[in-house]
């Protein structure tokens, strides 16, 4: 089973990693999308920081999203909210 891992979650990891959170990467079949890697960059301090955080998003399968998946998403997160549960989810 794969697992789409939210910009907190890599941030979490590069800035206090923890050994559940290490265990999860190691264990698991982490991946991202373009916006979780579009977050992750736009958050670099530098050339270096960014060429940084480049390199290691490659080692992470990046899935592609088709304009259906979108609608689901948001039928998902509705269905989630219409039970009193929700999701941050925000789009540059």
């Amino acid at each position: 089973m794969k697992i789409l891992a939210d910009s907190n979650v890599f941030i979490d990891f590069w800035k206090n990693p923890n050994q559940k959170i290490i265990d999860t990467f190691a264990e698991e079949d982490v991946v991202i999308c373009g916006v979780v890697k579009s977050e992750l960059l736009h958050g670099a301090r530098s050339d270096t920081d960014l060429n940084k955080i480049s390199d290691l998003l490659s080692e992470f399968e990046e899935l592609n999203f088709e304009e259906s998946d979108w609608e689901k998403l948001g039928e998902q997160l509705y269905k989630l909210r219409t039970k009193g549960i929700t999701v941050p989810f925000q789009m540059i």
